[in-house]
């Protein structure tokens, strides 16, 4: 991540910055890694960890574009307001079925939080839930390795990735 050659968003307790998709993965394999993040189980739903992925998103893509603490909030917000809608249309049998939600879930939150700091249109918003759909990817036999903070990492990315991809018109 260090050799990324770009210096957009900071990378926490490194001392050093990269792009905001770099930053994004790092800052959310991170906040995985030892398992002291926020946990979430909508009624009836599947659980998940919301933060890991929509906040590094967030952070990474605002860093760069010097937003409010205000915006940071109402893009953490729809993000996972997003997310826990569609984790509580999944039920539990998503989760059960060996998926790891925290990726999966993760990657179309931290897609509709960013689309929010990115200020998109209903079409563009459309395609970046699209591509973070199309991205997402986890299974929780990964579970007990780095892999499973590595998830939360490629979901926070993944979302920088797909609303900057429809931003520009993919």
């Amino acid at each position: 991540v260090g050799d990324s050659g770009k210096s957009e968003a900071g990378v926490i307790g490194e001392g050093f910055k990269a792009s905001v998709d770099q930053a994004a993965w790092i800052n959310g394999t991170k906040a995985h890694a030892l398992d002291y993040d926020d946990y979430f189980t909508p009624y009836k739903s599947t659980p998940y960890h919301p933060t890991v992925a929509i906040l590094p998103a967030i952070l990474a893509v605002g860093e760069k574009l010097r937003i409010s603490g205000k915006e940071v909030l109402l893009s953490y917000l729809t993000g996972f307001e997003v997310e826990a809608r569609i984790a509580s249309l999944c039920a539990r049998q998503h989760y059960d079925l060996g998926w790891h939600t925290t990726s999966t879930l993760g990657s179309i939150g931290a897609a509709a939080a960013v689309a929010k700091t990115l200020k998109l249109d209903e079409e563009k918003i459309k395609t970046a839930l699209g591509i973070a759909s199309s991205l997402s990817g986890g299974l929780r036999k990964n579970f007990g390795t780095m892999t499973k903070p590595l998830h939360a990492g490629n979901a926070a990315r993944n979302g920088v990735i797909s609303a900057i991809l429809a931003q520009r018109g993919f």
